[in-house]
C-alpha cells in the first residue's frame, strides 16, 4: 500500500460477460463487447470499464479470455500480488439495464461485486478466485470464477447466468461493471502487462436455443511504456 502514490483501481473487462442482462430489440442486433482503461501504462493498475450488449438470444454461460500478460488476484495458489482481497470485500459496482422480473419493466439495476475466498465444491478446473455479482434488492447473485491457465494468463467463467431474472420478451439491454483494482483497504485486483503492445480481450457466451448457439466479440487495448 505504501508503494503507491496514486490510488489505482481497475475493472475486469472479462466481467462484462459475468451477467445475462438483456435480449436485443431484434435478431439483427449482435453482441457488442468493449473495454476501456483510464491508463494504459505498463505494469500499472488502471481503471478499466467493461461494457457488454447482448444479442437476441438468452445467454446461459459465458467465458471471457483476459489477454496473456495481465495479472489477476488469487485466493488460492501463488498470487502475483502480496495484498489480495479478503472475503466479502467489495471490489466494485455497476449498472445493468433490462426488463426485470417480476413486473417486466425496463429499468437500471444496481450491482455490487464482492470477492469471495470461500468457493463452492463444484467449480471450473484450475479456479483460483471468485467474485459474486449481487443485484440490488436481492434479485440475483451470479458467481464468476477466475481460472488460471498459466503465469499471467487468466480467464473468467460463468457457468450459470441469471437468465431467470430477465423477462422473456425482446428488449434492449446492456451492462457496465466497474471493479476496483485496488480496494479501499489497499488490496490489489488487476495489473497491466509489463510489456507494451496490443492486447485483445475476448468474450463468448452460449445461448438457450436448441441447438445452442455461440456468440463472441473481441476488443483491443494498447499498453504503452
Amino acid at each position: 500500500m505504501f508503494r503507491r502514490i496514486l490510488r489505482r483501481k481497475a475493472l475486469f473487462a472479462f466481467v462484462g460477460a459475468f451477467l445475462m442482462l438483456a435480449q436485443a430489440a431484434d435478431a439483427g442486433h449482435a453482441m457488442n463487447y468493449n473495454v476501456t482503461q483510464d491508463t494504459y501504462v505498463k505494469s500499472q493498475y488502471p481503471d478499466v470499464s467493461g461494457y457488454t450488449y447482448y444479442g437476441s438470444a438468452t445467454p446461459l454461460t459465458s467465458t471471457t479470455d483476459i489477454p496473456s500478460g495481465y495479472d489477476v488476484a488469487q485466493s488460492t495458489g501463488t498470487s502475483p500480488f502480496a495484498d489480495n482481497p479478503s472475503d466479502e470485500e467489495v471490489v466494485g459496482s455497476g449498472t445493468a439495464t433490462a426488463r426485470w422480473v417480476p413486473f417486466c419493466a425496463s429499468s437500471n439495476l444496481g450491482l455490487t461485486a464482492k470477492w469471495e475466498t470461500t468457493m463452492p465444491a463444484t467449480k471450473p478446473a484450475n479456479t483460483v478466485g471468485m467474485v459474486t455479482i449481487e443485484a440490488a434488492g436481492g434479485l440475483f447473485t451470479t458467481e464468476a470464477f477466475i481460472v488460471r491457465e498459466g503465469a499471467s494468463n487468466y480467464k473468467i467463467e460463468v457457468p450459470q447466468m441469471p437468465n431467470s431474472s430477465v423477462c422473456n420478451s425482446t428488449t434492449t439491454g446492456a451492462m457496465t461493471l466497474n471493479l476496483l483494482g485496488e480496494t479501499a483497504d489497499g488490496s490489489d485486483v488487476v495489473r497491466n502487462p509489463a510489456t507494451a503492445g496490443t492486447y485483445t480481450w475476448s468474450s463468448t457466451y452460449t445461448d438457450d436455443a436448441t441447438p445452442a448457439g455461440t456468440h463472441s466479440d473481441t476488443t483491443d487495448v494498447v499498453i504503452t511504456n
